[in-house]
């Protein structure tokens, strides 16, 4: 099979300026600006206006990995490393062999189908498009192909293997074709030039560490598809500015999002029930947070899950949240307004502590305890109204309240302070 090249193409297609919304119809997601790639001419027989549109156009498609900036050529047959699949009836590609820099792979060698595709580590190739004959992807298929750009994944495949694009730190944009259902652990991980992902309304799950430092991803729209985000899926992408979670997301877990600097806002939907440890620890960017009500339980009883936001500064949480997890809000330092959950049993040890913007706080009629360490060090804290049927702190008052010493306590009409706060352990006590 000879090599065919084949022409460059003539002009750059118009992508969106942003990923699509939640339930949207628009297949195009929005690309980076570029700096230095070089185009073919753009032939044009309309008006100066129209040139310049299309000239603005061609500069934000400079950064992509698309097919439209590459030279493809068909690759042949003898320039790949190849085996045959007896179970399957067809051939897994195991290597590339070739000296192009951007190829299509063959859908079939000497008349068998492949049907498994994967590159040695280290590859230089900086494109590759593969057929929808191939149905497996191989563990760690692309994995320290540090000059690949841009893929087109077939629409063929079900998932996407643990490690699959793994410091592919070249990879620009990817999107996953739809029917994808999994897409393993540690798929993306290091990609530290990817801006745009466009992910399938088929996807359940986000995986551990998926996208972690994937250091220029701007923004992310998850779908409702998707019923749990990952431990640690995309912590420190240092520059996610903007997440969209779609109505039908239920759990985000343990440092999804820690360390993502830039994030200075998330939309969360009704369905989401269980905010794990850490999720946004250290988000420095994020100012407010309003969780909706929905008709599900709401789980929120994990530790540091807002820890280190320091530019917090208010939170809604909705009515059905029972428990305030321990360390929730430790050094929020900004935050000055939180909105009580109507049905609030319990705020855990340190949930407040070191909120020093925090001047008042009203508890619902449901309170019944308040851990240890929960506002110490809150010195702007004036104000605190316990309800008449309030039960226990951890072990006394004074932990609870350590620091706070311009903070009044009511209970059942009487006020309390840092002078007298074993008085109102008494008045527990003979409660």
């Amino acid at each position: 099979m000879n090599v065919k090249k084949l022409l460059a193409a003539l002009a750059a297609l118009t992508m969106a300026l942003s990923l699509a919304a939640c339930g949207g119809n628009d297949e195009s997601h929005g690309e980076a600006d570029g700096n230095n790639t070089n185009f073919a001419a753009e032939a044009d027989n309309d008006s100066n206006d129209e040139t310049t549109t299309k000239e603005k156009k061609k500069d934000k498609d400079k950064d992509t990995g698309s097919e439209e900036n590459f030279e493809v050529v068909d690759a042949a047959a003898e320039d790949f490393e190849y085996q045959y699949d007896v179970v399957m009836k067809g051939v897994k590609i195991t290597n590339y062999l070739g000296t192009e820099k951007a190829i299509r792979v063959p859908s079939d060698i000497d008349g068998d189908p492949v049907i498994e595709f994967c590159l040695s580590e280290g590859s230089d190739l900086t494109y590759v498009e593969l057929p929808d004959t191939v149905l497996t992807l191989s563990e760690d298929t692309f994995k320290g192909c540090r000059t690949l750009e841009g893929v087109k994944l077939p629409n063929s495949i079900s998932s996407i293997p643990q490690n699959a694009f793994a410091d592919c730190s070249s990879l620009k944009s990817i999107v996953i074709p739809e029917g994808v259902t999994s897409v393993k652990y540690s798929a993306f991980i290091g990609c530290s030039a990817l801006k745009d992902v466009t992910l399938p309304e088929t996807l359940t799950a986000i995986e551990y560490r998926e996208f972690a430092d994937c250091d220029a991803l701007e923004s992310i729209v998850i779908p409702g598809s998707v019923k749990i985000i990952g431990e640690s899926a995309f912590e420190e992408c240092e520059s996610l500015k903007s997440v969209v979670i779609c109505e039908g997301v239920e759990e985000i877990y343990a440092s999804a999002f820690k360390g993502c600097g830039s994030l200075e806002s998330i939309e969360f939907p009704s369905s989401l029930r269980v905010l794990k440890e850490s999720v946004f620890e250290d988000c420095v960017s994020l100012t407010d947070i309003v969780i909706p009500e929905g008709e599900v339980y709401k789980d929120f009883s994990e530790a540091f899950i807002f820890r280190n936001c320091i530019n917090l500064t208010s939170v809604t949480f909705p009515e059905k949240v029972s428990t305030i997890g321990g360390f929730m809000f430790l050094e929020c330092e900004k935050l000055e307004q939180v909105n009580m959950p109507k049905n609030l049993f319990e705020i855990g040890a340190g949930a407040f502590e070191d909120c020093k913007a925090l001047k008042k706080l009203e508890l619902p009629d449901s309170t019944k305890k308040i851990g240890d360490e929960a506002f110490d060090d809150c010195i702007s804290l004036r104000e605190l109204v316990l309800p008449d049927n309030f039960d226990e702190f951890g072990s006394e008052p004074k932990d609870s309240f350590d620091g706070c010493d311009a903070l009044t306590v009511t209970y059942k009409g009487n006020e309390y302070n840092y002078s007298n706060w074993d008085d109102l352990k008494n008045a527990l006590d003979e409660k």
